[in-house]
Parts: structure tokens; C-alpha cells; sequence
């Protein structure tokens, strides 16, 4: 008897893996899908983003002006710079959404998108079904939340430069921005690539 349900199971289980359609087909399904509901989630990321750029915003710009008054009274000895480069870094982060259109603009020549559908040649020349483009839209939103982000790091090292504070350079904070800038329009930059390679 117990070898005869050993069997059974056996036989149930051999089934359950070979009947099309079962959960074995699962795990590359359940892939794409989260893709592409993290890629959904990126407007609100981008508008928390925003949010918290403007209360960093705020908060640089009251560091800034208690850091002019100690300058001012000789209670510190960083100099002017650091209580300029406060004020500056605030004033972007206040202005996030502008400075991410502006910085688009000068460096690549195009504002920033929202990327609701492929633009021609974003496919890098793959032939994708319309579940492939989804799924390649969804990570191109992804890698421009990244790249929104490395512009906020970009700024907050270059703040940490201008108040002399631990080893950080301005070339490393300019290298976050552009390469923030080159994520955050990451279509642009795949078709210029595959117009530069001759990719259709």
C-alpha cells in the first residue's frame, strides 16, 4: 500500500510539472512582471524625490544663513564659501524639477522626458513583442530614477566640497551629475549609440 501511494504522488507530481500552463512557467513570468511594477511605482518615487529635495532644499537654506551669522561673529573659520555653497545647493534642490529639465537641455540638448512609450531606435535594434517593450520601457524608468538620484548625490557632494568636509572632490560630484543626466535620459543616449554604431 505505501509503495502504491508513493507512486501515485510520484505520478501526480510527474503531471503537475509536464501539464502546460502549471507554476513551472512561473518564475520567468513573475521577472518581467515585477519589472514592470517597479517601473510603474517611478512616478511616485520621482514625486517623493521631489519632495524631499525641497525639504533638503529648505533646511540648506536656514544651514546657510546660521552659518553666514557664524562666519560673520568669527565662530567659524570655514570663510564664506561654505555658507554660499549651502545657500546655492539649497536654491537647486528647491527647484529640482526646473534644474532636471535645465541640466537635460545644456548637456544633452533635449529636456528631460516622461516616458510613456519607446521612442524610435530605443530598442537598440531588438526585435521585442509588445511584453519586450514593456518590459524595456519599465527599465528605462528605472534607470532614470537612478540617474535622478546620482544628480541629488552629484549636488550633495559638491556641498560637502564647498564646506570642506571629508574627502570628497568636485570632479567626483560633476561625474554623479552628468552621468545622473546621461541615466536620467537614457533613451536619448541609447538611440545616439545605436545611431553612432550604425544600429537600426
Amino acid at each position: 500500500m505505501r509503495r502504491a501511494a508513493g507512486a501515485v504522488r510520484a505520478a501526480a507530481a510527474g503531471a503537475a510539472l509536464a501539464a502546460p500552463g502549471t507554476a513551472l512557467a512561473a518564475p520567468a513570468n513573475s521577472m518581467g512582471d515585477a519589472i514592470v511594477n517597479i517601473g510603474n511605482l517611478t512616478p511616485d518615487l520621482h514625486v517623493l524625490l521631489a519632495a524631499v529635495c525641497w525639504a533638503m532644499g529648505v533646511f540648506f537654506t536656514v544651514q546657510a544663513l546660521l552659518t553666514a551669522i557664524r562666519v560673520a561673529d568669527g565662530r567659524d573659520n570655514r570663510g564664506w564659501g561654505a555658507p554660499i555653497t549651502q545657500i546655492v545647493i539649497g536654491a537647486l534642490l528647491l527647484g529640482a524639477p526646473s534644474l532636471y529639465q535645465a541640466l537635460g537641455l545644456s548637456i544633452l540638448g533635449e529636456a528631460a522626458p516622461t516616458y510613456t512609450s519607446l521612442r524610435p531606435g530605443a530598442s537598440g535594434g531588438l526585435n521585442l513583442n509588445a511584453k519586450g517593450q514593456q518590459a524595456l520601457l519599465a527599465v528605462y524608468r528605472i534607470v532614470q530614477f537612478i540617474g535622478v538620484v546620482g544628480i541629488v548625490k552629484g549636488l550633495l557632494i559638491l556641498k560637502a566640497v564647498g564646506e570642506h568636509r571629508g574627502s570628497a572632490t568636485a570632479g567626483s560630484g560633476w561625474t554623479f551629475i552628468v552621468a545622473g543626466v546621461a541615466a536620467a535620459n537614457i533613451q536619448l543616449v541609447v538611440v545616439l549609440f545605436a545611431e553612432l554604431l550604425g544600429v537600426k
